[in-house]
């Protein structure tokens, strides 16, 4: 019988090659720290085959990095003609505060998808790319020159037998010993106040950044070097920011999740890193002892149809390849499969609910509830006759009162809502 939670060592032919100067990247590291398999599969098949969502963002960072050049190493280009752009005198205006207007951001970005024709990207994720910089360029305000530490830059850290590599999106020194580190994602961000609220614990101090390349790179920064062999700097704390240009706020600022961490919770952070080189060099490369690990990110496994569980223990792998008719008509079908019986079990529930006389019925695992809602209802019985009477009111000089022409009930719903304390 196979220990599905112990598989056996990879045979030695298929143990990829790890060099002596093997660099692992964040991509590795961070399908290591879910599931050691993905990460042999991602040195396998290098990184697994791309996609319109990676190209996006490719070609998003690569206009952002220019974007962020020009508004710092060269403000007089913002109101100068680039291409067959012309900038309106608002907009040469808003030189003094370095930001570059949205229709230059977009001639940027076309200009790097024609410098990228490998990348491609459907006319959709195009029309996506260029909201993203619309967004960018009217939130990015951009720091004084003096204030940004990195752009893109390679910072490289030696530990745990291994040197690690960084490359963050924007590094800047806030002053007061603050260093804010940036990361911009172009997916949908998650719920955003649930998201937002994950970064604190009940005492309201931050905790994990819910990003593992932004926690990295503080330990990196912190720790390590730039290419001339010298420290970033020394700092108190670090701001980690995690911001979707996906959606503008009314305020003029983009989708965020920030945080802030300390030394101690950096040093912590430090010691999970090491703790994970170890078992990559003595347990995964040591003993070629790389474990499946099934959970939520199995969707993004590099190669999930090499993985040696089982489907049936691994049900975020289903249907993950939507790629003919018959795979979408066996994941359609799994779906009104899941929802009817989902609907059968909730009915199920509300009746023992009803029959025990119980009010909610919390949901194991997390902090919600089933609970029956009571809805008031206002019905209009006649709104003719109601419209005629407001207006013979008002001719006459009376008051005028609607409860005769309207009909009040309650609505009683099983739904589901965050658990009262």
């Amino acid at each position: 019988m196979i220990n599905w939670r112990d598989l056996p060592p990879v045979p030695e032919a298929e143990q990829p090659d790890f060099p002596e100067d093997f660099t692992p990247s964040q991509t590795f590291l961070r399908h290591m720290d879910q599931c050691d398999r993905a990460a042999m599969l991602h040195r396998v098949y290098g990184g697994g085959a791309g996609s319109a969502q990676l190209n996006r963002g490719s070609l998003f960072h690569e206009t952002a990095d220019r974007i962020i050049r020009l508004s710092i190493e060269s403000p007089e280009e913002i109101a100068h003609p680039r291409g067959d752009y012309q900038p309106t005198p608002e907009e040469v205006a808003d030189q003094t505060s370095r930001k570059v207007p949205p229709d230059l951001g977009k001639v940027i970005l076309a200009e790097v998808m024609d410098e990228h024709p490998e990348l491609q990207v459907p006319a959709e994720e195009r029309d996506a790319l260029r909201y993203l910089i619309d967004h960018f360029c009217r939130a990015f305000d951009p720091p004084p020159p003096r204030q940004i530490l990195g752009i893109e830059k390679t910072l490289t850290l030696q530990t745990g037998g291994f040197r690690v590599l960084i490359r963050p999106d924007l590094i800047v020194d806030r002053g007061g010993g603050l260093c804010e580190v940036n990361d911009w994602k172009t997916a949908w961000p998650p719920d955003s106040e649930s998201f937002r609220a994950q970064a604190f614990d009940a005492a309201g101090r931050p905790r994990w950044a819910g990003n593992f390349q932004l926690n990295m790179a503080a330990v990196v920064i912190a720790y390590g070097l730039t290419d001339d062999g010298l420290p970033l700097g020394r700092f108190d704390r670090y701001r980690l920011r995690l911001a979707f240009p996906r959606i503008l706020r009314q305020d003029g600022t983009l989708d965020e999740r920030v945080v802030e961490v300390d030394a101690l919770q950096l040093a912590a952070f430090r010691e999970d890193l090491d703790r994970q080189l170890r078992r990559l060099r003595e347990v995964c490369i040591g003993e070629r002892r790389w474990q499946a690990t099934p959970g939520t990110h199995c969707s993004e496994c590099p190669a999930p149809n090499a993985c040696p569980l089982p489907r049936y223990l691994r049900p975020e792998s289903q249907h993950a390849a939507l790629d003919s008719p018959a795979a979408l008509e066996s994941a359609a079908g799994a779906w009104l499969f899941a929802s009817r019986e989902a609907a059968t079990i909730k009915r199920r529930v509300k009746k023992a609910a009803e029959e025990l006389d119980l009010d909610a019925v919390t949901i194991s695992g997390g902090d919600e509830e089933l609970a029956f809602t009571v809805t008031p209802k206002v019905e209009i019985r006649d709104r003719e006759a109601m419209l005629a009477e407001a207006e013979d009111a008002s001719r006459e000089g009376r008051p005028f009162s609607r409860e005769p022409f309207i009909r009040r009930t309650e609505s009683v719903e099983f739904k589901k809502r965050k658990r009262k304390p």
